[in-house]
Formats: C-alpha cells, sequence, structure tokens
C-alpha cells in the first residue's frame, strides 16, 4: 500500500478499537500462516524463493509476530517462529532473532500452562539458544536446553505430539556439543535421536539436516569414510527428490571430505559441480560456498594468486547481499592470500577494514577472527607490541565463541608463540606451541600443527634441544609432504634451514635458503629475515624474487624436501 493510504487506513481503524483488533488479527493469521509456508518451502529445497518473499514482506510479517505475541496467541506463534527465525539466522540478523524470541518466551511464560504451550515455548526457546549461541552466552544454553528437556518432557507426558519439536531440539543440542571433544559421544546419540523421530515424521529437511551434522561430527573425529558414507547419503536422497538446495548442501561436503583423504582433483571436481549447480539454480549460498572451498583448496596447495581470485568473487557477492559475516571472514581470507604472496601492505589495509567491521557487528566470532589474523600479520612484520594487544583483544573474544574456539585459540596461541621466539623467550614460547598444537589436535587437523611445529621446533632450538628439535621438525616435514600441505611448507623450510646449518650441511642450507630468497613470503616476511636468515652465511648469490613461475618454484621446494627427507639428512 502506499504510505498514505495506509496512515489513511490506521486512522479509521484507531476510530474503532474493536475493528481494529480483528482486522489486526486477521492480518496476523494470514501472515503468520504464510511464515510457515514459507518454512515449508525452505525445508523442500526451495531457499531463494522462500527468502525473497518473506524479504518482500518482512515488515508484514514483523508486525503480524509482535501482534500474535501481544495478545499471546500461541498458534500463531506456532506458526510463524520457525520461518522468521530461520530468515533472521540466514541473513546474519542475530540481535532480531534474540529479540523475537526473548519477547515471544516472555509472553508465553505468562500465559495459563498447557501442554501445547509448552510445546511451543520449548520451540521458541530452542531457537532462543541458536542465536544466543552466535553471542558465546554457553552458560545460558546449557541452561536453556535443560529447561526445552523439561517442557518436552512434561508436554509429551499429557499426549501432546511433541516429535517436531523434540527432533528439532536434539538436533540443535547436538550441532552445540559437537564442538567440545568431550561431549561428542553425546552429540551423535542426540543426532541419533533425531534422525528416528524426523524418519517417524517424514521430515526430508530435518532428516537431510542430521545426516549432515553426523557426517560433521565422523570428520572432526577423523572418521572420513563414516562422514563421506552420511554425505553420499544425502546426495543420492537429494537427487532422487530433486531436490537442489540438498544437493549443492552434499556436494560440498564431499569435497572436504575428499581434502580431507588426500584427494585434491576429486575435491576439486565436487567444489566445481557444487558452483555450476548453485549459479544455475541462483543458489547464493551455495555459490559462496563453493567458491570458498575453491579458495581454500587452492591457498592449501599454494596457489594464492588463484585462491585470492575466488575469495574476491565471493566478497562481491556478501556485499551485494549484505553478508555482514562473511564480508569480515573474506576480508581477513583475501589478506592471507596476500601476506602470503608477500603483499604485507595491501593485506594490513584489508584487515583494517575487516576488523572494523567485525567489531561494528558486535559478535565474538567476527570480533576476534580479524584481530588474531591481524596481529599474525603485524608479528610477521616485526610489529610485536601492536600484535600482541590484538592477540590479546582477539583471545578475550575468542572465550566468548563456541564454534570456532579450537580453531581461533590454536592459531591465537601459535602467534603468542612467536612472539616470545622474537623476544628471546624460548620456554615461554615453547609453552604457547605447545598449547597451539593440542588444540589443533582436537581438530585433528593435521595441517595445522605441523605449520605449528615449525615455531616449536625453533623454540626447542633455541632451548638447546637440538635432538628434538630435529625429531619433530623432521615429522612435521613429512606430514607436509604426504597431505601436500604447501603452507605448513612454507613456515617449515626457516627452522629446516637453520637446523642444516647446525649440523654443518652447507651444500642443502644453501640449497633451500636460495629456495627462499626466491620465493615472495619468505623472502619478503621480515620476521623470518630477523629470526633466521640473517643468522645465517650469505649467499653468494642472492637470487631474484620469483614473480612468474611460481607454481615451478612450488615444485623446486616439493622436490627438495622430498629429497632432503628420503637421504634422511635431518636424521
Amino acid at each position: 500500500l502506499h504510505e498514505l493510504v495506509r496512515q489513511y487506513a490506521a486512522e479509521k481503524l484507531a476510530e474503532d478499537e474493536e475493528q481494529a483488533t480483528a482486522v489486526r488479527t486477521r492480518h496476523a493469521n494470514y501472515y503468520c500462516a504464510l511464515l510457515q509456508h514459507h518454512k515449508n518451502q525452505l525445508k523442500a529445497g526451495q531457499p531463494q524463493e522462500a527468502f525473497a518473499h518473506i524479504e518482500a514482506d518482512q515488515e508484514n510479517g514483523r508486525a503480524a509476530w509482535d501482534w500474535a505475541v501481544t495478545q499471546g496467541d500461541v498458534t500463531g506463534i506456532d506458526l510463524a517462529v520457525g520461518g522468521l527465525c530461520r530468515f533472521y539466522d540466514m541473513r546474519d540478523r542475530i540481535y532480531d532473532g534474540l529479540a523475537i524470541c526473548e519477547a515471544a518466551s516472555q509472553k508465553l511464560r505468562q500465559l495459563p500452562e498447557s501442554p501445547t504451550l509448552q510445546r511451543v515455548l520449548a520451540k521458541t526457546l530452542t531457537w532462543y539458544t541458536r542465536f544466543l549461541r552466535h553471542l558465546g552466552q554457553t552458560a545460558t544454553v546449557k541452561n536453556t536446553f535443560q529447561e526445552i528437556s523439561s517442557l518436552l518432557e512434561s508436554a509429551e507426558q499429557s499426549q501432546e505430539d511433541v516429535r517436531a519439536e523434540k527432533a528439532f531440539a536434539l538436533a540443535t543440542m547436538g550441532n552445540f556439543n559437537a564442538f567440545e571433544e568431550e561431549n561428542r559421544p553425546c552429540a551423535w546419540e542426540q543426532l541419533e535421536q533425531s534422525l528416528v523421530l524426523v524418519r517417524q515424521l517424514g521430515d526430508r529437511y530435518g532428516e537431510f539436516s542430521a545426516q549432515n551434522a553426523l557426517g560433521n561430527i565422523a570428520r572432526l573425529m577423523g572418521n572420513y569414510h563414516e562422514a563421506r558414507h552420511r554425505f553420499e547419503k544425502n546426495l543420492d536422497a537429494a537427487r532422487a527428490q530433486q531436490n537442489q538446495s540438498e544437493t549443492i548442501r552434499a556436494l560440498v561436503q564431499l569435497g572436504w571430505v575428499a581434502r580431507d583423504l588426500v584427494d585434491y582433483e576429486e575435491a576439486r571436481r565436487l567444489f566445481e559441480e557444487c558452483l555450476s549447480l548453485s549459479q544455475t539454480q541462483d543458489n547464493v549460498w551455495g555459490v559462496n560456498r563453493a567458491l570458498e572451498a575453491l579458495a581454500f583448496l587452492s591457498l592449501f596447495q599454494g596457489d594464492f594468486v588463484t585462491a585470492g581470485r575466488y575469495i574476491q568473487q565471493a566478497l562481491t557477492i556478501s556485499r551485494h547481499h549484505g553478508f555482514r559475516s562473511d564480508i569480515v571472514k573474506q576480508k581477513v581470507n583475501m589478506a592471507v592470500t596476500q601476506w602470503l604472496s608477500g603483499r604485507f601492505e595491501e593485506a594490513e589495509s584489508g584487515l583494517t577494514e575487516g576488523k572494523d567491521l567485525g567489531k561494528a557487528l558486535g559478535y565474538p566470532f567476527t570480533a576476534a577472527f580479524p584481530a588474531i589474523f591481524y596481529g599474525e600479520l603485524q608479528t610477521l612484520t616485526c610489529q610485536y607490541e601492536a600484535a600482541r594487544e590484538n592477540i590479546q583483544q582477539g583471545i578475550t573474544h575468542i572465550q566468548s565463541d563456541f564454534s570456532t574456539h579450537l580453531f581461533l585459540i590454536g592459531r591465537a596461541y601459535r602467534v603468542m608463540g612467536w612472539l616470545e621466539l622474537a623476544a628471546g623467550h624460548y620456554g615461554a614460547a615453547q609453552d604457547w606451541f605447545e598449547q597451539s598444537a593440542e588444540a589443533y589436535s582436537s581438530l585433528d587437523d593435521e595441517e595445522a600443527v605441523a605449520w605449528t611445529t615449525a615455531g616449536w621446533g625453533q623454540a626447542l632450538l633455541g632451548l638447546g634441544n637440538l635432538e628434538k628439535a630435529q625429531r619433530m621438525v623432521v615429522e612435521a616435514l613429512w606430514t607436509a609432504v604426504e597431505i601436500q600441505a604447501y603452507i605448513p611448507l612454507l613456515f617449515l623450510v626457516p627452522i629446516t634451514t637453520l637446523l642444516l646449518d647446525y649440523q654443518n650441511q652447507d651444500q642443502w642450507r644453501e640449497r633451500l635458503h636460495t629456495l627462499a630468497c626466491r620465493e615472495p613470503f619468505l623472502a619478503q616476511a621480515p620476521f623470518f629475515n630477523e629470526l633466521v636468515w640473517s643468522k645465517l652465511p650469505p649467499l653468494k648469490t642472492t637470487p631474484p624474487v620469483e614473480v612468474a613461475n611460481l607454481a615451478e618454484l612450488r615444485r623446486e621446494l616439493w622436490t627438495a624436501v622430498s629429497q632432503l627427507l628420503a637421504e634422511d639428512i635431518l636424521v
């Protein structure tokens, strides 16, 4: 309606309170039912259509919701909560989601208790925990889970059918518990229970989601074949049902498993198939996830230029659609490709923007993520005081972020180790590296452990423990070679060169040092010049930094390290 017409109608309704109530109630009933319809579209694999309709009608949808809550309309809340909350969740509107759940749960608690009310309150509180998790309020989440369980148990005892709400709550609890290693067996059981319930209900979306979550836990536990089995079941079912949205999700998950299994050609094929299908279906989520996956695969293999191109495409999409959290992540990931290419000033500019946006969003993850990576860049460029400040800020925010706690803490502790190395505090550095490796081991992340070992080896060398330093570095080099992880290899080259110098392996030391001088990141990072290259005998001839033939340089590095290991030079 035109705004003038809307104002006129509102003025007329204000003259008759009874009629106004009746009109608002009919309006609320219609739009609450419409939100349920859009939620069903989402679950049927039609996310673009559903989100487009909710977006276009969001003012009406929110007005309907507010009226249902004000009137204590349990049926209206029941109909609308899933569609509206899913929209806010997918659109990164965490505070809006919290607000509607808090208002509804507060109102429902004021109404006379009944089995239906208990069921609807449990569903609303389950959504509430999903939003709370983004803000790191883990204690409140756990307490709310207990309340949800009590509500559903009470309603079930009164013969209320709570299977859908119970399945949703169990899936939410399972996904939450999966992030803590000691809770994963419990998470697995909760998700299996959810899977049984959604199958009873014929809820295909719920079945896809439960299988997907179980596959993710299997990946976290290093059981890649079980993960692949779960994702393949989803892919087969999605194709049989012509559910393109779930096909896209299964393809990207299978791509990650292929990468875990060191089958990079298969991973790339799956990610590219996901990208192609997502573009055909205009599935923005799928396009972004596929581009990010292809970027990380390129990054992992050392092709930083290609990785940057993929991230730039994803960043353009995120800006267009207003995906603010994704913008923060992509800004940071772009900076990583830049500094690994030796372009430190460009990286710093992007991280400044990412940090400002992350702070403005106010979520623990978006505040911690750019701060830690900024601290890493500042360490590599010898801005140690500023780096320490950023890392400490990041750690403060990490403590409130549950879902990415181990990943971020592993990275932050590794950088703290580097800072202690630079200060000559080798014992403190060793402690930080050990804690970093422990965090990454909990995630079964061999790549990150090998990366951390590079600094740990240098700390051991500083402490005079040459034998242990050599043993750990050799193990890390073998890991890098076996899984073809180029970034850990880069960080292992400096400590390996130092160890070769200690062993008077002059020919090998000179070979690796020469390769490092050609590699843009190793040659131009002030940190390595200060801690490693300046400590070595100067090269007779310093080669120029490679610009054009980076793929050939990567092959030369792999060949050199593989030969070094095969000949047991460091043993």
